[in-house]
């Protein structure tokens, strides 16, 4: 991962002490997802539209219907995955990019059941090196949408070991994990779960935060019925592994090539490991020296560290 900051000078800089904070993150995994394949990509169909039984790499299908493999191109001049009657056999894009699709013209694909069945996939989370007791949350996540302007239905869970035997694991509390979604004008049936109304083309995220053991063995499971798609797919650690800091300081003299009033001085970081930096810039001035830059790169849950 490639980290980059900027300090721009002031015409009254006299000197600058650059200082880079470094969260270190002992576990590769934060930010990462931990499903293979989330999005359907890998080894895709090459024919357009419906392509049923065609093989899901890192995927387990359960004992219900038969799979689909919807190719799409986000461009109705090129493809268009619409019925005789006008209405979307399901939307043109997939849910990359938080659910606006591949860039028009780009093949990309999602799932569909021909029935009602589960898709799962088995993970492992990782230890926290700095804290063994630590406890971890988890967001667990995909995207939804309906087929032909029907009722759809779908719900995420986490089951405890590999395969859909295990217990369900009880998400944190605000998750939205077992979802109805419908268009404009269509009425879902009494009491279903959650209803979400999307515009034919569009997706909706179904998420939820989960507290998981260190270093244990979890299914992600998706099940769908006839009438919805899915996509995008993901578990990522989000807060719990404590980050220990290190501080690394560049010190910037007058004359030197880099104190012209205006210029841009530019640091770049190379890490393995997750890395968040927060770079603070020092202006020696009178009457009283002060920090005058704050450039956060941060996410939640990661936390800025103050000079």
């Amino acid at each position: 991962m490639m980290i980059m900051t900027a300090a721009r000078l002031n015409p009254s800089l006299a000197m600058v002490v650059v200082t880079m904070v470094l969260l270190l993150m002992p576990s590769s995994a934060f930010g990462q997802n931990l499903l293979q394949n989330p999005g359907f990509e890998a080894d895709p169909p090459s024919k357009f539209g419906n392509n049923i039984d065609h093989p899901i790499p890192g995927w387990v299908i359960g004992d219900g219907d038969r799979t689909n493999v919807v190719r799409v191109v986000n461009d109705p001049s090129i493809f268009d995955y619409r019925r005789a009657d006008g209405f979307l056999s399901g939307p043109n894009r997939d849910a990359q990019n938080n659910g606006q699709g591949a860039p028009a013209g780009t093949p990309q694909h999602y799932l569909d059941i021909v029935g009602v069945n589960s898709l799962y996939q088995v993970f492992n989370t990782p230890s926290c090196d700095t804290d063994p007791d630590a406890d971890v949350i988890w967001r667990v996540s995909g995207w939804v949408s309906y087929r032909d302007n029907l009722v759809g239905g779908a719900v995420l869970r986490v089951r405890e070991g590999a395969g859909l035997s295990g217990q369900a694991v009880v998400p944190e509390a605000g998750a939205v994990l077992d979802v109805t979604i419908h268009n404009t004008g269509v009425t879902p049936p009494p009491g279903s779960p959650n209803p979400q109304e999307i515009g034919p083309n569009d997706w909706f995220q179904v998420s939820g935060d989960f507290l998981l053991d260190q270093g244990s063995t979890y299914t992600f499971e998706v099940e769908l019925d006839n009438n919805a798609n899915f996509d995008e797919g993901s578990v990522i650690e989000v807060f719990g592994c404590p980050r220990p800091a290190i501080t690394l300081d560049k010190v910037i003299t007058a004359g030197s090539p880099y104190t012209a009033a205006g210029d841009t001085i530019t640091y770049a970081l190379t890490a393995t490991n997750r890395v968040t930096l927060i770079c603070w810039v020092w202006k020696f001035s009178t009457p009283a020296p002060q920090w005058v830059h704050a450039h956060p790169f941060s996410q939640p849950p990661w936390r800025p560290v103050t000079p």
